[in-house]
């Protein structure tokens, strides 16, 4: 039994490895670079606020990120999540 079970042990977590590759969707832009750029200019980035705090899920399929109001400092969290239906591939923005 013992002798049986490393073995087993290994294959199992052999077969339970997988490698996905998925494409992240940057809003329409180019994967970041070491150069800076505003991000999803009037969607994410709006002139007249701060946005800070941007994240996404390890799936890239949702992400996070607070604003203030440039005029008075108030702030909210946005939420947002991929959805893709039938062939159409968008984000909601909640908050």
């Amino acid at each position: 039994m013992i002798k049986i079970f490393p073995p087993f042990l290994f294959l199992l977590l052999l077969i339970s490895c997988k490698s996905t590759t998925e494409s992240a969707d940057f809003f329409g832009q180019e994967y970041p670079d070491s150069n800076p750029v505003i991000f999803a200019l009037d969607i994410i980035s709006i002139k007249g606020r701060l946005e800070h705090g941007l994240s996404f899920s390890p799936d890239m399929r949702e992400l996070a990120f607070g604003i203030l109001n440039a005029d008075d400092f108030s702030g909210k969290i946005y939420y947002s999540k991929r959805q893709i239906i039938i062939g159409l591939n968008h984000w909601s923005l909640n908050h």
